[in-house]
């Protein structure tokens, strides 16, 4: 009796040691292998990134540098024809070449052309501004091409991680829960970077090209006849010359201000027309769209990986 009873619980222990040595290393071999399948991840990589390319991302990435190094041609053009536009008039409205016989005239005509002024400022301004926009809408496009392949190496360590935590415990843990989370986080960020991103700059593109760049032609034309107006009558080198030039300037300007100021009134407000919708509307709404279309991808994607831990956790709560 007694010896039964010794020998059944040896024998029920050495069954559960016998299988817990190999759940364990059935759990390292796992681990084992979905770390290769992480390694092998890493080398399809660029086969991956390859097959984004070959499917259209190179030719939507090609065309969005085209129309940003365009884009950046045409606000360079408009912001020298401003500038020009800009020392002209200080300088007429300033006076500095030196006419004391017509202190009264300055004085006036300088007023007379202050808000003009202020109009071709903010103008220049927002040509700067755009430029600005269009050079680091570039930068995002190379840095995406360069963060790419991190992102998914590190979104498929964190799902080897996940993985490895699942089969630790054959439930869900916090550890888990992070890796997954953060492994759908990073996919996200993977997809609006490289492929949200050029797709978005491209939409803007064609949006521009449809609806603000004869926007942008007219507004060029009016201060290109302005700066034509103002900086092209000298008469000579010398000091005489320069005295007559400003003499005629300041005839020219009082006679047709009210139509220069209306002329430099419409070409200011399709400036801030073109840059409220080239460099806010139209890219960061496509952005933020194509952004939320990569949450639910994501989401669909790896949202089950985490759902148990969220399901337990809640339970927990309750």
């Amino acid at each position: 009796m007694s010896t039964t009873d010794s020998t059944k619980p040896a024998g029920g222990w050495a069954a559960r040691l016998r299988e817990n040595l190999l759940s364990h290393l059935g759990r390292r071999l796992l681990g084992l292998a979905v770390a290769a399948l992480a390694l092998a991840g890493f080398h399809a990589l660029g086969w991956l990134t390859a097959t984004f390319d070959a499917l259209g991302r190179g030719q939507l990435v090609a065309a969005d540098r085209a129309y940003l190094t365009q884009s950046a041609e045409q606000a360079g053009d408009a912001f020298l024809t401003l500038s020009s536009l800009q020392g002209g008039l200080h300088l007429v409205q300033s006076g500095s070449a030196g006419i004391s016989f017509i202190v009264d005239l300055q004085a006036r005509v300088g007023d007379l052309l202050t808000p003009l002024v202020k109009m071709v400022d903010r103008a220049a301004e927002l040509s700067l501004a755009g430029m600005a926009a269009n050079d680091a809408l570039g930068v995002l496009l190379q840095a995406a091409e360069v963060v790419a392949a991190p992102l998914l190496g590190a979104v498929l360590l964190l799902l080897a991680l996940h993985a490895l935590a699942r089969l630790v415990t054959l439930q869900g843990n916090r550890l888990s829960r992070f890796s997954g989370e953060s492994a759908e986080l990073l996919l996200v960020v993977f997809l609006t970077l490289y492929l949200a991103l050029p797709l978005a700059v491209w939409g803007a593109s064609q949006l521009s090209q449809a609806f603000t760049a004869p926007l942008a032609a007219e507004a060029h034309g009016h201060f290109t006849t302005l700066n034509d107006h103002l900086n092209a009558g000298g008469r000579g080198g010398d000091l005489k010359g320069t005295v007559h030039g400003v003499i005629d300037r300041y005839e020219t300007f009082s006679s047709k201000l009210p139509e220069k100021l209306h002329l430099a009134g419409e070409a200011l407000k399709r400036h801030l027309v073109i840059f409220a919708l080239d460099v806010v509307v139209f890219p960061l709404g496509l952005l933020w769209l194509l952004y939320l279309v990569a949450r639910v991808i994501a989401r669909h994607l790896l949202g089950p990986l985490h759902a148990v831990e969220r399901a337990a956790e809640d339970e927990g709560v309750r």
